[in-house]
């Protein structure tokens, strides 16, 4: 049994309630709605609307990273346009990023506003979080007027979720093939005035095996 809504740039449709594995053809109805627009803070480094921004701009929501599963910020990489991204191994390994065919050192990557790469603007990807991500912003092209000589080739930033409501804590745990194990713990909320949320992760893996 599912849930189908279709949905476009100010269209969608109500819920159709679906019986599968029964074959049946149906019509889907589009009425009009309210329009989405998505706030972009990297390219300006204050609030743009993704509409009005000049760059070439791609956000992922955290949301979509937790249902591809991804646990890696080079896995949630690899589908943005204009971006290579090489690993010299399995999880763990030393991995570099390319931003239209520059240096892996032109492209600065920020983590909550703070940056992450080392001095000289290199950087391994595999050493940067992707737990409780609520967006990364990609902006490709030359940045270098507002973030320096780090952004020639892009800028890179990953939000973490801020605490909201009542404090309370959270746990995940995970395991795969080749001996795979994943965790993560945290606590967060809001107190007051005073938002805070802390948040620890863990992936370890065997690899493939040598036989």
């Amino acid at each position: 049994r599912y849930s189908l809504v279709a949905s476009t740039q100010g269209l969608t449709s109500d819920v159709i309630d679906l019986q599968l594995p029964a074959a049946q053809s149906i019509q889907v109805a589009l009425h009009v709605s309210a329009l989405s627009e998505t706030m972009v803070v990297t390219a300006a480094q204050i609030d743009q609307p993704l509409s009005r921004t000049p760059d070439s701009v791609t956000v992922i929501p955290g949301a979509l990273i937790e249902a591809r599963q991804q646990f890696t910020i080079a896995a949630a990489l690899r589908s943005v346009p204009g971006l290579t991204v090489q690993q010299s191994g399995g999880p763990g390994a030393v991995t570099s990023l390319f931003t239209r065919g520059g240096e892996s050192d032109f492209t600065l990557v920020l983590v909550d506003g703070v940056r992450a790469n080392a001095f000289g603007g290199g950087l391994d990807l595999s050493q940067v979080p992707l737990e409780d991500v609520e967006r990364i912003e990609v902006v490709r092209g030359p940045q270098s007027a507002v973030y320096g000589s780090d952004a020639i080739g892009g800028v890179i930033q990953i939000f973490t979720k801020r605490g909201e409501g009542a404090p309370r804590p959270n746990l995940s745990v995970g395991a795969g093939s080749y001996n795979t194990q994943s965790a993560s713990v945290g606590y967060g909320g809001r107190v007051n005035d005073t938002s805070f949320n802390l948040q620890f992760g863990y992936i370890g893996t065997a690899g493939f095996s040598a036989i």
